[in-house]
């Protein structure tokens, strides 16, 4: 059994980045009775479990995929291979909580990466380090890899990687991440590259590469993410007599008791906003570009902080059974575990399925020292999850001024929760889910499939990257003193 906490871990275990597999040979392949038994059991997962599954795709579009991939198991294959099958059919879900994985025995799939590292600015692929640290191609951008232009690439990379709903943001943040993992699993691992790039005003131009065998990594010296390192993963400044800058970089800390995790938390935020009222600061920077998510109470706890009134935040739990599962023998619960998790499951007249133990789905209090002024928040296409949740209900009462980029996360609804994890018996594919779709207390989407979208849209140029300049926060800061004015 996994929690929501810990899904991201688990996701970067599953997810082809660090699931690389063996040599692709005939001795490790798989019959296709065998496949055939790893895939239904796919699909009876997903199709019993998932708490989304047609959220995104229609129901007759999805049957028609499972179809399809089911005729190509006629023929012996590799667990790579099937997980490349499985791979883009996980993605089109529109679930950035549900992942596909290689059998973690199998390292040793790439052995040749993309010599540079990549930074993807307005769908556009710059060159922010590489191997030999050449600075003639610091902030290149790259136009094509051997031939195939990085449009063409990007797109079949995307196919890979589960995002909440049709929102990109989350992808290029995988991508930035690791680019050339995913290119090496789903592209090519050639000895040499050949790469267009294209560099101000100069005419664009070829480089030739040689492959690394090792992935290459850009100094932290001189970025914004380098900031120094500090025991909580929240901080609290003040740039100015009337203004407060609150750093959250992740709902969850690393203490091993839970009670002792919510107390330093609680008594962050609270200590916060005694101080703001204290220095009767008049505007509140919230900074969460950094947070990818993690306790779902820790968000309702901050917006308590901001609300001006009794809020709702989650308005209900989406599961989808109650029943005894019978592949659960391949499943990372217990059955015990399982039944006593299904007590808290209720049958709604129309025959669907609820989960009622969540404190977010209570009536939340304002909290006694909230924050009443102006309210921005920066966001980012890291900010997913329980970050994504604060963001949906914050902006849809109204209560903030979003500055950045998209979330990653949807908004509308999350799924997330308790996680089920199969491992297949045949191939050792790994597959994750989540067990609820939390559906947030909001309004309308006015852009379905979307995360919270920015009351600004700013994003740093390939320069004011490279030399460390935060271009949100500047903006913010003297968004606030114009306002003042």
């Amino acid at each position: 059994m996994k929690s929501a906490l810990v899904v991201l871990v688990i996701l970067l275990t599953l997810l082809p980045t660090h699931a690389q597999t063996a040599k692709t040979t005939p001795e490790n392949a798989f019959t296709p009775q065998q496949l055939q038994q790893d895939f239904g059991l796919t699909r009876q997962l997903f199709e019993m479990m998932h708490p989304a599954l047609y959220d995104v795709i229609a129901k007759e579009k999805l049957d028609r995929l499972w179809d399809s991939t089911s005729r190509l198991l006629d023929h012996k294959l590799t667990a790579f291979e099937f997980f490349n099958l499985l791979s883009p059919i996980i993605s089109q879900l529109g679930c950035g909580h549900t992942g596909v994985g290689l059998p973690t025995s199998e390292r040793e799939y790439i052995n040749r990466y993309v010599p540079v590292k990549v930074k993807f600015l307005r769908g556009k692929a710059y060159i922010i380090a590489d191997q030999d640290n050449d600075p003639s191609l610091l902030g290149s951008e790259v136009l094509s890899i051997n031939g195939q232009p990085m449009t063409v690439i990007t797109a079949e990379l995307f196919k890979h990687i589960s995002t909440d709903g049709i929102n990109s943001a989350n992808r290029y943040f995988h991508l930035d991440n690791k680019f050339d993992l995913y290119y090496g699993l789903h592209i090519a691992q050639p000895d040499t590259f050949r790469l267009l790039i294209r560099s101000g005003n100069k005419p664009d131009s070829v480089v030739i590469l040689p492959a690394t065998t090792k992935r290459v990594t850009r100094s932290k010296v001189g970025l914004i993410s380098s900031s120094p390192k500090r025991d909580r993963p929240f901080s609290i400044s003040l740039p100015n007599a009337e203004t407060a800058v609150l750093t959250i970089d992740q709902f969850y800390i690393a203490l091993d008791d839970d009670k002792s995790k919510e107390t330093v938390y609680k008594q962050f935020l609270d200590s916060c906003f005694t101080l703001i009222r204290q220095k009767q600061v008049r505007n509140l920077v919230i900074d969460l570009r950094k947070n990818s998510g993690g306790y779902g109470t820790w968000g309702a706890w901050l917006y308590a902080y901001l609300a001006e009134k009794p809020f709702n935040y989650y308005k209900e739990a989406v599961v989808t059974t109650n029943q005894d599962l019978p592949f659960i023998q391949y499943t990372d619960w217990k059955q015990t575990e399982y039944r006593d998790y299904v007590k808290d499951i209720t049958k709604t007249p129309s025959g669907q399925y609820r989960w009622t133990a969540h404190d977010n789905l209570k009536m939340q209090q304002p909290q006694p020292t909230r924050f009443n002024g102006p309210v921005y928040i920066l966001i980012g296409r890291k900010c997913f999850s329980t970050t994504a949740e604060f963001c949906a209900v914050a902006y849809s009462n109204k209560r903030a001024t979003f500055i950045g980029e998209e979330t990653g996360g949807g908004y509308y609804s999350i799924n997330g929760g308790d996680m089920m994890e199969m491992i297949l018996p045949n191939t050792k594919v790994k597959l994750v889910i989540p067990m609820r779709k939390y559906v947030m207390a909001v309004e309308s989407p006015s852009s379905p499939g979307h995360g919270t979208l920015p009351d600004y849209w700013i994003e740093p140029t390939i320069s004011e990257f490279l030399s460390g300049k935060d271009v949100e926060m500047n903006f913010t800061l003297a968004l606030i003193k114009k306002n003042r004015k």
